[in-house]
């Protein structure tokens, strides 16, 4: 599932645990059951040189060992963000106004004088860079403050919600900020 998030925009394939895959089967294994992904050019089997003599250093270049890293780096950082929040008060919905979460224009936030843009899509918000976030930041903090019961990961959440994990985070990131929610342990 981490995976979708950690690569988008770049084209993969997904494949199915199997016990004869590669060599992290091992961490599937019953003295250990972890849970463990592969980020590879060519898939095991479907490489022809795969655990042979013809498989050599002359397949490997500085770019690709840096576009290979760059992959995990991004996957890693993605699973840091899974978190599980709770509220601090569990009751109604958060005053968002009173923190500076909230838009200082009356009425609905898909409104036209919420929007920037001519694609009316991005909403502006304060983020702690300074940076105007889109409107998806405001959509994950409706989705925080009614999905954040101290159970539920952030990968739940964009799961249900359909939104990216990472939007997910940074709304809850500006919610802990303002004391609305706290980490659960």
């Amino acid at each position: 599932m981490a995976a979708r998030w950690a690569l988008a925009g770049d084209e993969y394939d997904e494949h199915e645990f199997a016990p004869t895959g590669s060599d992290e089967r091992q961490y599937g294994t019953p003295g250990f059951r972890i849970p463990t992904g592969t980020i590879a050019k060519d898939k095991y089997y479907e490489y022809d040189a795969y655990h042979t003599s013809k498989d050599d250093l002359s397949f490997v270049s500085s770019e690709a060992l840096l576009k290979t890293f760059d992959r995990y780096a991004r996957a890693i950082n993605l699973l840091e963000t899974d978190r599980v929040y709770e509220r601090v008060d569990p009751h109604c919905e958060f005053k968002l106004d009173r923190h500076d979460l909230h838009p200082t224009t009356g009425g609905q936030k898909k409104q036209p004088g919420h929007l920037k843009g001519e694609d009316h899509e991005s909403f502006e918000y304060r983020l702690d860079d300074g940076e105007a976030a889109s409107g998806d930041v405001f959509d994950a903090i409706n989705w925080l403050m009614f999905g954040c019961d101290g159970e539920t990961t952030l990968f739940q959440l964009a799961n249900r919600s359909g939104m990216n994990p990472r939007t997910l985070h940074r709304a809850a990131c500006e919610l802990v900020d303002a004391g609305l929610l706290e980490e659960s342990a």
